[in-house]
């Protein structure tokens, strides 16, 4: 059941309690509150679906930021893509919020249209409110984020369509923002292919670190084979900053592409290098440790500027992801790994986290 919570609607100025509200979304366990906004001039719904060890881990814990737009559609997606890939370690715990607008599904379809496309035509009265949107977001909404949960400063920003083109018009002209971006079936053909325009302004200077696009079409769309030509062209301006990813979800539709999108992005941006880890540490770790009752052997390696596993029953080499200095997800195992030091700073046990418990494994010393 989705929590609730009582107070004051929350605003850029008061932003001291979320607010009670009915939930429309009864099978998403989320913090569901309103958003008075200032700078869009409109009133938002809200839903923040909060890690599992959120409560029980540190202060100093913090966690990555999964914003999806239309959340009345996209939110429950992304909540179960995150969740689902944590638990075979192929994406990091994770903050999910989901971003929607007061009232019925009729009146989220005509405001998506003027909230996310950056210019205005004569066909769609009160459209080309983007930067409007985005100020929220940036302005309002992230800060109260920063405030109220413990947030890092790994952002990403999805949507799909109407909100895929918001996705990349944020990457064009505030890529600073978000630190990596998920655009689903982008609508790139609004007003006669406007994107472009930012598109040819922007600068790859101005991304604070290495980002990374993720955009996804459905094989059976009508008519949104532009979007193949489009990140074509992305790609052959070869950004410094900047890589790209696409993929074409066979089978799917406009609408069915989603839940796939969304695993298949989520999984891309978190090979992203997150962590700096001296070489000199990470060969350290690498060695031979034998494992408890009943569990064969580890022998960690380091490769290409990464530690590997193998264990001794199967011999299947295994990625690690850098989670923290001395945190890895074994990726797509359901797997994560810590080591212990001594007071020498000598590494003496392998900590294998499982689903089952934790087990450790004792480093072997070579004579």
């Amino acid at each position: 059941m989705a929590a609730i919570f009582a107070g004051s609607p929350v605003s850029a100025v008061n932003t001291t309690q979320e607010m009670l509200v009915e939930s429309h979304y009864p099978l998403i366990a989320a913090r569901v509150f309103e958003f008075q906004s200032e700078k869009a001039g409109r009133k938002y719904r809200i839903m923040v679906s909060l890690p599992g060890s959120y409560d029980t881990s540190g202060d100093d814990t913090r966690y990555p930021v999964l914003y999806t737009v239309d959340g009345q559609w996209h939110f429950p997606i992304a909540q179960a893509a995150i969740g689902g890939l944590y638990y075979d370690r192929g994406a990091r715990e994770s903050i999910v919020v989901g971003i929607t607008w007061m009232g019925d599904e009729d009146n989220a379809n005509r405001l998506r249209v003027e909230d996310f496309t950056p210019t205005n035509t004569d066909s769609r009265s009160g459209s080309g409110k983007a930067d409007q949107y985005l100020d929220f977001l940036q302005f309002e909404l992230i800060p109260y984020m920063a405030e109220n949960y413990r947030t890092s400063d790994d952002r990403t920003l999805s949507g799909s369509s109407f909100g895929g083109l918001l996705t990349l018009y944020c990457l064009f002209t505030r890529p600073s923002v978000f630190t990596d971006y998920l655009a689903s079936t982008p609508a790139i053909w609004w007003d006669e292919g406007a994107i472009r325009k930012f598109q040819k302004t922007f600068s790859e200077k101005e991304l604070r670190s290495p980002a990374r696009l993720y955009v996804a079409r459905g094989e059976m769309e009508y008519a949104q084979t532009g979007i193949d030509d489009f990140v074509d062209e992305l790609k052959a301006e070869n950004y410094k900053n900047l890589e790209i990813e696409f993929d074409v979800i066979k089978g799917a539709g406009h609408g069915g592409l989603n839940p796939e999108a969304f695993t298949r992005g989520v999984q891309y941006i978190f090979k992203k290098k997150r962590v700096n880890i001296d070489t000199k540490q990470l060969e350290a770790y690498t060695g031979s440790y034998k494992g408890p009752s009943g569990w064969p052997d580890i022998t960690v390696s380091f490769s290409d500027g990464a530690l590997y596993s193998k264990d001794s029953q199967s011999q299947t080499s295994l990625h690690w992801v850098a989670v923290e200095k001395n945190l890895f997800f074994i990726t797509n195992t359901g797997a994560e790994v810590s080591f212990s030091v001594n007071d020498s700073g000598e590494v003496t046990k392998l900590n294998l986290k499982v689903e089952s418990g934790t087990f450790s494994f004792s480093r072997q010393t070579t004579d």
